[in-house]
């Protein structure tokens, strides 16, 4: 979001002091950004970031989830609890205990 609000014509770029105050105000981290620019990001011709490949490079993916993920759930507990082989009452105890954890 930082860099949208400094972004004021959306070129999808920013300077450097711009791209550094960004990850100041996000990560709250006190480090030289600029001793680590040349391995982070690379400057265009006319020496400004581009935030947007920035960002791309480091974005956290998710994976797709399907629509049966519940009997997907299912299915692994009761394979796992058919590998563990316990009895009817230590079976009982795993769930016991897991609602009574702190």
């Amino acid at each position: 979001w930082h860099y949208i609000h400094v972004d004021n014509d959306d070129s999808g770029t920013v300077t450097e002091h711009q791209w550094q105050e960004g990850l100041e105000a996000v990560l709250q981290l006190d480090i030289p950004w600029n001793e680590y620019q040349e391995d982070l990001v690379t400057l265009d011709d006319s020496g400004r970031v581009d935030y947007r490949r920035f960002l791309h490079r480091f974005r956290i993916g998710v994976c797709p989830v399907s629509d049966n993920w519940p009997a997907v759930r299912d299915t692994r507990v009761y394979q796992t609890l058919m590998r563990a082989d316990l009895c009817y009452q230590d079976t009982l105890k795993l769930f016991e205990d897991g609602l009574t954890a702190e």
